[in-house]
């Protein structure tokens, strides 16, 4: 399940395959557990994302039955799928705020985070403070692969937002490397971090050959040498 939402949150497959992936995972769990409100919730969101709108509105009502604790992370994923649902503006900021107490009554919960990623105003009007909030649940200790992707994403798209190369940048860059989902559009700003370099460093300079064995781009060669 983790790797067919990566792939998908990844660009690197459509949304049928991730709903195809989602539901032989869920289907499993389902059969094994059928309150397993996680595995609905998730096959779920697959559905929404796929197209299949009437499906997810049967999931949903089942999932409006099953769960009882309206401050748990459950209900905040039922929250987050109705958001999918509803493109409404209004609606969409009453569901975010009561997402807010959710996550504020469990701080500690980074799922909960996740949901508001892709919620909070804030974060489309300035999305260097989406970036900085990953990178504060990364560095204490949230090695999520989901997290991952969303600050790949972040850097492949706004690769100025790199800066330096310090262990952050590095752990995000290596991993787009390893899923193979890095963009060529950040070799200039390595290329500048590269020259900005004060002092030698193993690590970024592994990091940098390794980009250009997948890209061979001469600029970054450049830089290196």
């Amino acid at each position: 399940a983790l790797n067919s939402y990566l792939d998908f949150r990844l660009r690197k497959t459509d949304a049928l395959d991730f709903l195809k992936g989602a539901e032989e995972v869920c289907e499993y769990f389902l059969n094994e557990n059928q309150a397993d409100c996680f595995a609905l919730c998730y096959r779920t969101m697959a559905q929404i994302v796929a197209g299949e709108k009437k499906q997810a509105i049967v999931s949903i009502s089942m999932l409006k039955e099953m769960i009882s604790d309206k401050n748990s992370f459950e209900w905040a994923f039922l929250l987050y799928l109705c958001t999918l649902m509803d493109p409404n503006e209004e609606y969409i900021d009453r569901i975010t705020e009561e997402i807010e107490q959710i996550s504020n009554a469990h701080p500690d919960d980074s799922r909960i985070f996740w949901f508001l990623l892709f919620l909070r105003k804030r974060y489309t009007d300035a999305p260097l403070e989406r970036l900085k909030d990953l990178r504060q649940w990364i560095i204490r200790g949230v090695n999520s692969p989901i997290f991952y992707a969303e600050a790949l994403d972040m850097l492949n798209a706004f690769p100025y937002m790199i800066g330096q190369l310090d262990s952050f940048s590095l752990s995000i860059l290596r991993f787009g490397l390893r899923r193979d989902a890095i963009s060529k559009s950040v070799i200039s700003s390595i290329c500048e971090c590269l020259y900005d370099l004060k002092s030698y460093s193993q690590s970024v300079y592994d990091f940098a050959d390794a980009l250009y064995q997948k890209f061979m781009d001469p600029s970054l060669l450049e830089a290196i040498v």
